[in-house]
């Protein structure tokens, strides 16, 4: 509702990074909390989740997306090329900008939440007398994670030199 006042359409962009994290972070506490057992596999899913939230806002950051008048260029575009009616632009700001992808961003983070749940419930149906141990699935899975944010890094930094060196040569075409 924020963009209604200061007509900045990326508020919801910069909850991006952090917002999965959040969530995955509050469901682990939430497990430890109310299972009668320690959870490694949702501390495990939540640290990686907030190493994810760190290179995501990193970026966003050095991009100067968190600058007060900072907006994603889209916005801008799809408001004055595509969807010019204002009432039409405030449906979409509402039940896509500010609506849909917060949804999206609790999706993101519902398979943490599955695990954590189907963890909990085992434990205290008495089917385990502790939540299971982290085993050679979780750490493929977590090599794989791993490998991959190692790749997205990689590239990040790649991207930001392309850019910085297109910009200093002055071939911006924005």
């Amino acid at each position: 509702l924020r963009s209604l006042v200061d007509n900045n359409y990326s508020h919801t962009d910069r909850l991006w990074s952090i917002t999965p994290a959040v969530y995955s972070i509050v469901y682990a506490i939430h497990t430890h909390m109310s299972c009668p057992t320690h959870d490694d596999r949702a501390l495990l899913m939540a640290a990686l989740a907030a190493i994810w939230a760190v290179r995501l806002t990193y970026n966003f950051a050095r991009r100067g997306g968190y600058a007060k008048d900072g907006e994603d260029y889209r916005w801008a575009v799809l408001k004055q090329e595509y969807i010019t009616n204002p009432v039409a632009w405030q449906l979409f700001n509402l039940t896509f900008i500010a609506g849909y992808q917060h949804i999206l961003l609790w999706l993101i983070a519902t398979p943490s939440q599955a695990a954590y749940a189907a963890s909990c419930a085992a434990t205290l149906k008495g089917k385990h007398s502790a939540t299971p141990a982290l085993n050679a699935l979780d750490a493929v899975a977590t090599i794989g994670f791993l490998t991959s944010l190692l790749v997205e890094t990689i590239a990040d930094e790649q991207q930001w030199h392309y850019y910085a060196k297109r910009d200093k040569l002055g071939f911006n075409t924005k």
